[in-house]
């Protein structure tokens, strides 16, 4: 019974090297860079990242991705609460729930989402809850799967097309004059490396500086253009593939432990 579910798993993994290759033969392709320069009159130096838009068939591939692997959760219970001789009127309600609470998840046992099943399959799905995690609900990968799921199911999943991850060191060229001050304390505080730039010619970054003098002097730094999703959980600008694959290595696991355990 579990061969969709073995087919399902196998064409996500593939889709995720489909997208993956996809997503750097763009990046490589040198449309997108970052571009950066002096204001002078508002004593900034700005970093802008330039390049088209993502073509909409990496949002449908990664949303084939997520319900692929998402529904393998149902079809999983499904199958195991199949052995149990359950009526085809019961097996129509069996789903896998993801609850972020233990209240929640005893609310769907008592709405009957896992109905006439073996106390083994409860405590198993039980096992899997994101409150179960050790961490923020929001953060697990069960969590994650379970929302990006349904927004799927209603409309196109958005992808930030012009995500920078930012180096570390901003490096200082040419000729810093003694009456240059810098601004530390500029309007990026966010200790992540990501700046949000959705936009064509979008300010990924900006360093705030006072002086009296034309500058002579440029600043650089290691940038890379990465695709990610605007949010996750707690999280901003989420990188698309690591974390599609954290979500695959987590299905296998779960195969895994369930072809053990037969």
């Amino acid at each position: 019974m579990l061969e969709g579910c073995v087919a399902k798993v196998e064409r996500a993994k593939e889709l995720i090297d489909n997208l993956d290759n996809e997503i750097s033969s763009i990046l490589s392709s040198g449309k997108y860079q970052v571009f950066s320069g002096h204001e002078f009159d508002k004593k900034r130096y700005v970093f802008r990242l330039q390049g088209p838009n993502f073509p909409l068939r990496l949002s449908v591939l990664t949303g084939e991705i997520i319900h692929h692997l998402r529904s393998t959760f149902d079809h999983l219970v499904w199958a195991a609460a199949s052995k149990e001789g359950l009526s085809s009127t019961k097996l129509k309600r069996i789903t896998f729930p993801v609850c972020a609470t233990p209240e929640k998840f005893q609310e769907a046992i008592k709405n009957g989402l896992l109905s006439g099943t073996s106390q083994e399959l409860r405590n198993f799905v039980e096992s899997l809850q994101p409150y179960q995690s050790g961490d923020d609900a929001r953060n697990s990968i069960v969590q994650i799967l379970h929302d990006l799921d349904v927004i799927e199911k209603h409309r196109l999943l958005v992808l930030v097309t012009h995500a920078v991850r930012m180096g570390r060191t901003l490096t200082f060229t040419g000729e810093l004059t003694s009456d240059v001050e810098i601004i530390v304390a500029s309007s990026h505080t966010d200790s992540t490396p990501f700046f949000r730039a959705i936009e064509n010619d979008e300010e990924v970054h900006w360093v705030e500086y006072q002086t009296t003098t034309k500058p002579l002097w440029n600043i650089v730094n290691d940038f890379s253009i990465q695709v990610a999703f605007p949010e996750i959980g707690t999280s901003e600008r989420v990188e698309v593939i690591p974390i599609l694959r954290q979500m695959y290595a987590l299905v296998e696991e779960i195969f895994m432990k369930v072809k053990l355990e037969k």
